[in-house]
């Protein structure tokens, strides 16, 4: 399959970074070329940043992770993850989202995001603006890796959000432009779904 140049992969969301994101960004393009070792430090580091940061700033981890007695400073990495809580969809359901953002995040510009209900009610997940863009960052990274091309398209398989918003005017040009294109298939009516999937045949599915 074609190989396509990180800069055209992350070039739609350039105008979206932050000065500060370009450090980040710059991880992300080189991602391939990182030894063993490297990604598996990346990765330990990034889950004790992460732990550290849900204990002191999320009050539902801090009170999960207190009432399984998970000592923080224990998590190391990636070895140490049998220490912490299984948390399933039910937990997160019933935890009002006050409670499962971190402190210090104005909720009402946050994104809203939800699970396709598939295997139940659909789980609300709230994003900030850069950590969307980051994990889009992430996303067509690994696409790339695997020959996604800058005209396949990519289709999200689910129900529609009860409050979704309309696509941002980038993601609105770039549709237009056959540009790493995307498209939603509702599958309220499954069959009718099953069809549009079949017929447009787009080159990675998701939901």
């Amino acid at each position: 399959p074609e190989q396509l140049h990180p800069r055209r992969i992350h070039l739609s969301f350039v105008r979206v970074i932050r000065v500060a994101d370009i450090p980040i960004l710059a991880r992300t393009i080189g991602q391939p070329k990182r030894s063993r070792a490297n990604v598996e430090n990346f990765r330990d580091a990034r889950i004790r940043e992460i732990v550290s940061h849900a204990y002191a700033n999320v009050p539902f981890y801090r009170r999960k992770f207190d009432e399984h007695g998970v000592v923080v400073s224990r998590v190391h990495g990636y070895g140490d993850l049998p220490l912490l809580p299984i948390i399933n969809r039910t937990d997160l359901q019933r935890a009002s989202v006050e409670d499962r953002v971190a402190r210090g995040y104005d909720i009402a510009p946050l994104s809203t995001h939800f699970t396709s209900g598939t295997t139940g009610q659909p789980l609300r997940i709230m994003r900030a603006t850069r950590e969307v863009k980051i994990l889009q960052m992430y996303f067509f990274q690994a696409f790339r890796s695997f020959g996604l091309r800058s005209g396949d398209l990519s289709a999200e398989v689910g129900f529609p959000a009860p409050d979704a918003k309309a696509a941002s005017v980038p993601r609105r040009l770039s549709d237009s432009l056959s540009f790493f294109p995307r498209t939603k298939i509702d599958i309220r009516d499954l069959d009718a779904g099953v069809e549009n999937l079949a017929s447009l045949r787009p080159a990675t599915v998701g939901g």
